[in-house]
């Protein structure tokens, strides 16, 4: 699994205040395997989304989804912890 940094503009349906909190990484984006491309991890949910960042279906985090890359937004702040460090 990468880090993978993307424009904020990628994921136009997706609100600010939800990138904003996957970048300070009170919430974790990930690129995945399957129907959908991302999925947002939140407790014990997935929220899986389109290609621009809507969400199309909730789903129980069972741990059968592929996770490719964990995302983060390029253009937003981003505080760097070990939650969220990632090597240039």
């Amino acid at each position: 699994m990468g880090v993978l940094e993307i424009n904020s503009n990628s994921l136009p349906k997706l609100s600010k205040n939800i990138k904003s909190s996957i970048n300070l990484g009170t919430l974790n984006l990930y690129k995945i395997d399957g129907e959908f491309p991302y999925g947002v991890f939140v407790g014990d949910k997935v929220y899986l989304l389109q290609k621009n960042g809507r969400v199309v279906k909730v789903i129980d985090n069972t741990n059968h989804l592929i996770i490719n890359d964990k995302i983060y937004f390029s253009d937003l702040p981003r505080s760097e912890s070990m939650f969220n460090f990632a090597i240039s």
